[in-house]
């Protein structure tokens, strides 16, 4: 585990300074491209930059001005993304970009989703080549928004794809279909997270659109393994009718989705909220668990919510503490109490 120094990468198989790479997702309008990836839709004339800071018209033509260029990377071990039910206890090399294409006034990266952050051009070889190293499975695209990383994400995605790692995504969920479908393929693991089950809140603090989201943690659960993370913010968010609407939501695409509550801290701009009380999370632990096999919490201290139970005997059969897993429970992935098929990859 640790941090990778990416200003100190040896670069050998090019330099992107002179590399060009066009946008897939755009469209030419009178004087200006609007670009299709998401949808904020930015309208840029010559010389202008998206909203996410990852395209740049210009003469005519939409680049993708963020290809190659990483904020940072860092081995994480699964459990911390979070990943419960996807190769537990392995690490993953996590890299982002800078910028994101939603504006969360309570981000936690805000330093390099929302802020100008110096950046490293690396070769696709050059992530290749440390995904595997200190026993790494693969790599997460986490922190920023990865989507918005769209060109070098769908080369970095099939490369990676082709000598057997892993591609581990952790989105907002904000991108147009069409996009959307094409990653997909070559996506091993993804976990969306939902701010509310509100869309005022996402045009509050978010700029986003909450049905967006909602279709692409659908089209995901039709592709790929899925995970969910549902942000508790307190009187925004975390109201037990809320929380309900969501688990009804899930329950309704699919029970076996394992759902990470996710503890609010104040920050960024909601450095005035309070943290989210440990009551609220545990009704929401109790509510989503009637309808829902795998619910967990995160950032708390409370015993066994980050525990896995079999859905259908009951019995503890993943025990976690300091992002590892005892799988003394396990028979490959059956309950070994009552052979259960449980919803894991190993």
């Amino acid at each position: 585990m640790g941090n990778v120094d990416i200003f100190a990468l040896d670069e050998k198989t090019y330099s992107l300074d002179i590399i060009m790479v066009e946008a897939k997702f755009y469209r030419v309008e009178a004087d200006h491209v609007v670009c299709e990836l998401c949808p904020r839709a930015c309208k840029l004339k010559n010389g202008e930059e998206g909203d996410c800071w990852g395209y740049t018209n210009v003469d005519g033509k939409l680049y993708a001005s963020s290809y190659g260029r990483i904020v940072t990377a860092v081995y994480d071990p699964m459990e911390k993304k979070p990943f419960f039910h996807y190769y537990p206890n392995s690490t993953v090399l996590s890299v982002a970009a800078n910028g994101c294409n939603m504006r969360c006034q309570f981000c936690q990266n805000h330093e390099i989703s929302l802020e100008r952050k110096e950046h490293k051009e690396i070769s696709l070889q050059t992530l290749l080549d440390y995904s595997g190293k200190s026993h790494s499975i693969g790599v997460a695209y986490s922190f920023t928004e990865p989507l918005t990383w769209f060109e070098f994400l769908l080369d970095a995605t099939r490369k990676l794809k082709g000598i057997g790692q892993k591609n581990i995504l952790i989105s907002n969920g904000y991108a147009n279909e069409k996009p959307f479908k094409e990653i997909l393929p070559y996506i091993d693991g993804i976990n969306i997270s939902v701010k509310s089950m509100r869309q005022e809140v996402y045009d509050k603090y978010v700029e986003g659109n909450l049905d967006v989201v909602l279709n692409s943690i659908k089209l995901a659960h039709d592709e790929t393994h899925l995970e969910l993370t549902y942000l508790m913010i307190p009187g925004e968010s975390d109201s037990e009718t809320e929380v309900g609407d969501f688990v009804d939501f899930v329950a309704g695409v699919g029970k076996d989705i394992p759902v990470h509550f996710k503890r609010f801290f104040p920050h960024h701009k909601m450095s005035h909220f309070v943290m989210t009380p440990n009551e609220s999370m545990v009704k929401a632990y109790k509510i989503a668990s009637q309808k829902l096999n795998y619910t967990y919490l995160t950032d708390t201290d409370i015993d066994g919510v980050s525990d896995t139970f079999c859905p259908n005997c009951k019995r503890l059969i993943i025990k976690r503490r300091d992002y590892q897993a005892n799988l003394g429970g396990m028979r490959g992935p059956n309950c070994k109490f009552c052979g259960h098929r449980i919803n894991i990859k190993f």
